[in-house]
Order: C-alpha cells, then sequence, then structure tokens
C-alpha cells in the first residue's frame, strides 16, 4: 500500500509538472504566432509624456546638441541591426527587451526627451518612440518597425544620415499622425 502511494504522489507530480509545461508553451506559441502575423496587441501605454504644439522642428536644451546628435545616431545603428535586411523578421521580442542595449535605448530616450531636446516637434516624435518602445514590449513587431523609423528620419535630418525618408517624423515628415493612429489602436499595419 505504501509503494502505491508513492507512486501516486510521483504521477501527481509529474502531470503537474506537464501541465506547467504546457501551458508555458502554449502561452509562448501564441506569443510567436502573434509576432509572425504582427497582430498588435492589445495597446496599453503608460501616458506620462504629453505632445506639444511647437513650431520649430527641433530645438536643444542648453550644451546638448552634440549629445543628442550622438544619442539618435548610437540609436539608429543599435534599431537598424534589428530591423534591417529583414532582421525584423526574425527578431523575438521577449529576448531583445531582455537585453542590455534595449535598456540603454530605453534610457536613451528618456534623456532625449527629459534632457536633451526642448520643446519642438522632434520631441514629440521622441515621445512617440517612447510609447512604440512600450507597445513593443508587449510584443508588437510593427511596433519596433515604427520606432526604428522615428530614429531613422531625425538621424537623416539632424546627422545627415544617408538613407530613404519614411517621413513619419513631425519634425521632417508628414505621416505622423498615421503613427498616432496606431498608437491609438486605430492604425493600419504596414
Amino acid at each position: 500500500m505504501l509503494e502505491f502511494i508513492k507512486k501516486y504522489k510521483t504521477m501527481t507530480l509529474l502531470v503537474a509538472v506537464l501541465l506547467v509545461i504546457a501551458s508555458m508553451t502554449t502561452f509562448l506559441l501564441a506569443f510567436e504566432k502573434r509576432q509572425k502575423l504582427q497582430m498588435p496587441p492589445e495597446i496599453v501605454v503608460q501616458d506620462i509624456y504629453a505632445f506639444g504644439e511647437y513650431e520649430s522642428e527641433i530645438e536643444y536644451q542648453q550644451d546638448q546638441e552634440g549629445t543628442v546628435h550622438q544619442l539618435i545616431e548610437r540609436q539608429h545603428t543599435y534599431l537598424n541591426e534589428l530591423t534591417g535586411y529583414g532582421s525584423i523578421d526574425k527578431v523575438k521580442i521577449y529576448e531583445i527587451v531582455a537585453e542590455d542595449k534595449w535598456q540603454n535605448l530605453s534610457e536613451d530616450i528618456t534623456y532625449l526627451i527629459e534632457e536633451g531636446v526642448a520643446g519642438s516637434k522632434a520631441r514629440n516624435d521622441l515621445i512617440r518612440a517612447h510609447y512604440f518602445m512600450q507597445v513593443t514590449e508587449q510584443g508588437d513587431v510593427n511596433s519596433l518597425r515604427y520606432l526604428h523609423r522615428i530614429f531613422h528620419d531625425l538621424d537623416v535630418k539632424i546627422n545627415e544620415y544617408e538613407g530613404k525618408h519614411f517621413n513619419v517624423t513631425e519634425a521632417y515628415g508628414k505621416r505622423h499622425k498615421s503613427l498616432d493612429q496606431y498608437l491609438r489602436g486605430n492604425g493600419e499595419n504596414e
């Protein structure tokens, strides 16, 4: 009888472990499927920054112009690594958001908004980048694409980076409203 109880406990434990593994596998498969289909999740952002009405394309905080240029270039380079030349089709969001480079991007965006760029259209673009980062962290690959395009367009204009202009920034383009619609959950995937 004692042996039967030991076997029963072992089998119960084994079944519990298998159920946990099965539920984790189901979650990861659904997450990856969402990424592959580029389906936006229900978008939830922490609304901590407000957009302003500005005439100027870009204004810098005192003595910050050089730092802003460097941070825009550095983070555009990083986002190119994640999204360029078909890389975005292979990206695993849950892996990149755990990396130090992703945390550095977050810190740099915060710095650019709070200490680097003064009230201007470019500041609004960086606020959008902040929100697209949040949505990317929820598993939305398209948000990563838009995050890259914001930095790309800023780098093209601010640092004279040579490349296609996506025209998605408020400072240097006309399509920023489509990004705003996407953030509100009303946008179309590109």
